[in-house]
């Protein structure tokens, strides 16, 4: 179980004593826990996809529960965002918004209507964040290529800059 917003399987924060109640309530093993909180959470409990994209059609037939549970998601990792900025005691250089949530121009722009005060936000959609993650340890284990230190995150007015050791 992680904190913060839920996303399209994962449940984010919770009420703590509910999970106690649950995991003690006799009805679920750690094994059964673990699936309802991490795979079976977030959209998919509230609306049985975890394709933002099947969400998205249900807000244009006007659909009610949809644009809950949609505002509900933009509140959150937008509540996030701001949670840490107030951690960083100071304003981030920019937000990043990455995965495949950030392919839709209306989760986009719904997010930055409630953080873009707090800095510049730059958009990188796509869905194989994991994938690139494994990739690029690969390559380094096989000598390949080095490991790379970042030290610093520079903004030009188009795209960003990481600056290596």
């Amino acid at each position: 179980m992680e904190s913060g917003p839920f996303s399209a399987n994962r449940a984010g924060t919770l009420p703590a004593i509910d999970i106690v109640n649950m995991c003690y309530s006799g009805e679920y093993d750690k094994k059964t826990m673990y699936k309802k909180l991490v795979k079976e959470a977030g959209l998919i409990s509230y609306m049985g996809t975890n394709d933002l994209r099947d969400v998205l059609k249900k807000l244009e037939e006007n659909d009610a529960y949809a644009r809950l549970i949609f505002n509900a998601l933009v509140y959150q990792i937008s509540k996030e965002i701001g949670a840490m900025t107030a951690a960083m005691k100071q304003s981030p250089d920019a937000i990043l918004l990455t995965g495949g949530m950030a392919q839709s121009q209306i989760m986009v722009e719904n997010i930055k209507q409630y953080v873009s005060f707090i800095a510049p936000v730059y958009v990188y959609p796509g869905s194989d964040e994991m994938k690139s993650l494994a990739e690029g340890t690969l390559r380094v284990l096989n000598e390949e290529e080095s490991e790379k230190y970042i030290k610093a995150i520079k903004l030009t007015s188009d795209k960003v800059i990481f600056q290596e050791d």
